[in-house]
């Protein structure tokens, strides 16, 4: 009776060692992955009424003067409230959700109406008063649609004079193209002579950027092939779905260049 105790013992002895053997041990949770971040936090946009991000339509009444349509235009601009369709608080919304631990601002700095030597004037104090670390630069349209192929030079040197300006305090800068134009609106103005200056300007203030380390955001581009959805009724300012697009462009630049 001993032995078989001892026998009886000795097998479940075994059996028990066995499983152990056997088992699957569970593996070690890996910890969580740190969250993405970026090298700058403090954003400034700056340009003209494309930046300030209004849904525009085209006047209710008939005006025969095309000038009187501009003035009319450039008045209209003075809003006190930001735009809820502003490429630069959607593109806020964008960088708070994928960086999480960090608190990003984008500063909203365009100026309705703005051509683009009182966008070289305005730079200097926008700068000084929001001390970014990073400016995201879109204008030229105004000047474009005011002197067309005449401006083109303008736009060029006026866009280097503000890329120069912010990188001598030592922001990154991320400059843009041109939006497209639709042929028939009311402030299409680029189409008033026959003639697509901004395909024209484009292509030089692609060239110059290269020249003067930003980074070429190319919102041309991205909206080109699509203006009938991008741009709004007026021909000239986007739809609320193209200063989505806008933010998206720029969300995708800034991801690719400053993620850390």
């Amino acid at each position: 009776m001993r032995t078989d105790h001892v026998g009886v013992a000795l097998l479940c002895t075994s059996l028990l060692v066995s499983a152990c053997r056997t088992t699957a041990v569970a593996p070690v949770p890996s910890a969580p992955a740190a969250p993405p971040r970026l090298a700058a936090t403090r954003f400034v946009a700056y340009g003209d009424s494309i930046t300030e991000g209004f849904v525009q339509r085209c006047p209710t009444t008939t005006v025969d003067d095309a000038r009187a349509l501009r003035i009319g235009f450039v008045f209209a601009q003075g809003r006190a409230q930001p735009s809820p369709t502003a490429y630069p608080a959607k593109l806020e919304e964008m960088l708070a959700a994928r960086y999480p631990s960090q608190t990003i601002t984008v500063v909203n700095e365009g100026l309705g109406g703005e051509d683009i030597q009182g966008g070289v004037a305005n730079l200097p104090r926008v700068l000084t008063t929001n001390m970014p670390q990073v400016l995201l630069l879109q204008e030229g349209v105004n000047t474009i649609n005011q002197n067309h192929r005449e401006g083109i030079p303008l736009v060029v040197d006026g866009l280097r004079t503000m890329i120069q300006e912010a990188r001598s305090r030592s922001i990154t800068v991320f400059a843009a193209t041109l939006l497209p134009q639709r042929a028939g609106g009311c402030r299409a103005y680029d189409y008033d002579e026959g003639f697509d200056d901004i395909i024209e300007a484009n292509v030089q203030i692609r060239r110059m950027i290269g020249t003067q380390g930003a980074v070429l955001v190319d919102l041309y581009e991205a909206f080109n092939g699509r203006t009938a959805m991008l741009i709004g009724e007026d021909g000239l300012h986007p739809s609320a779905l193209g200063y989505e697009r806008i933010a998206e462009t720029f969300f995708a630049a800034i991801k690719r260049y400053l993620e850390e």
